[in-house]
């Protein structure tokens, strides 16, 4: 193909890898992604969410997240798409017996793939009793896997175990992000706790976190359905501040709310 003047480059070989997964012939995958590397062509996040795809599908699990944690290492930031990838290739394995039979060893990330798994199926029973699984084998658990786990709590309203949760990584020297800060208020917000959502509100900005709208939204909405306008009012002042744009429904909600007393 080089004698015919084809251009060999990172879309080239993410072609030819592709097809290949497709045809589930990963290992020849493979193998073309180490003769990239070997003429200085670097794969990309689509080269791995292929590979990562094509050895789920095949059902090597351990080899897909084998290229996950090598995916995090030469510095690329896995996606949605490589975590469903993934959570899909894990929930068709079954559950961590099946694996172990299968001789593979559940990682940190598989764990947490397979709490995920479970949680959007909504097995919160099912998903904990995972969660004890990787503790008793030793797996520390990591700010995604709290977050997987508060964030399923959270939607099913269960606010004093996502509370307890929360309390718990914090006691582990385990800092929250964004997304668990943004999750925990948001369902505060839907239980009327406004004084539980304005608190965290405050702690993220001290430790220089951002809330998105949704999360500075609903916080507004509760604070004036409680009859709090000055805390509101501030917070609306802080999110304009922010750079972030409160949307019309915003307005109208606040015009409502003060017709309505």
């Amino acid at each position: 193909m080089r004698e015919r003047g084809v251009v060999f480059n990172v879309v080239t070989y993410n072609t030819l890898i592709g097809g290949l997964c497709r045809e589930k012939r990963v290992w020849e995958a493979e193998r073309l992604v180490d003769q990239m590397k070997s003429v200085g062509i670097s794969p990309n996040l689509v080269t791995f969410n292929m590979l990562i795809d094509g050895f789920c599908k095949v059902g090597k699990l351990d080899k897909a997240s084998s290229l996950f944690d090598q995916l995090k290492s030469v510095g690329q930031s896995p996606t949605l798409v490589t975590y469903n990838v993934l959570v899909a290739g894990f929930s068709r394995a079954g559950n961590l017996v099946q694996m172990e039979e299968r001789g593979i060893s559940p990682s940190k990330v598989t764990y947490t793939i397979l709490i995920d798994a479970v949680v959007r199926s909504d097995d919160m029973e099912k998903a904990f009793r995972i969660y004890s699984s990787m503790e008793k084998a030793g797996l520390v658990p990591d700010v995604y896997t709290y977050g997987v786990l508060i964030h399923g709590l959270c939607m099913k309203g269960n606010m004093k175990e996502a509370s307890k949760l929360f309390k718990s990584m914090i006691e582990k020297h385990l800092e929250p992000n964004d997304v668990i800060y943004n999750t925990i208020i948001l369902g505060y917000c839907k239980e009327r706790s406004s004084y539980r959502a304005l608190r965290l509100l405050k702690e993220m900005s001290e430790n220089r976190l951002v809330p998105n709208v949704a999360t500075y939204s609903s916080t507004i909405g509760v604070l004036f359905k409680d009859g709090k306008w000055t805390e509101a009012e501030v917070l609306l002042k802080a999110m304009i501040e922010s750079g972030l744009k409160p949307s019309i429904s915003i307005y109208n909600m606040i015009s409502r709310t003060k017709n309505d007393t």
